[in-house]
């Protein structure tokens, strides 16, 4: 696990944003843990849209604990994709 926090934050630090045309959909854990509070802020500029689902949760536990939020928010955005 440490090692992928390493080579995560390593990525992090080597990434070069560009603006994207289309729609960014984030979804979010609703216990903050390694993303800042405040995505929008950091991610807005960035895209012509920007939408932000918060699911309850850690980071680790919206897979785990909290799996069927995290679904129910992924299938809203490719149903969405897909009309």
């Amino acid at each position: 696990m440490q090692r992928a926090r390493e080579c995560a934050y390593l990525a992090l630090t080597r990434y070069q944003p560009k603006f994207y045309p289309g729609k960014i959909n984030f979804i979010r854990a609703e216990i903050p843990t390694d993303f800042p509070a405040d995505l929008a802020a950091i991610w807005a500029h960035l895209a012509a849209q920007f939408e932000v689902a918060t699911v309850p949760g850690d980071d680790l536990g919206i897979m785990s604990t909290h799996f069927e939020s995290l679904a129910s928010a992924l299938s809203r955005y490719v149903q969405a994709a897909l009309r």
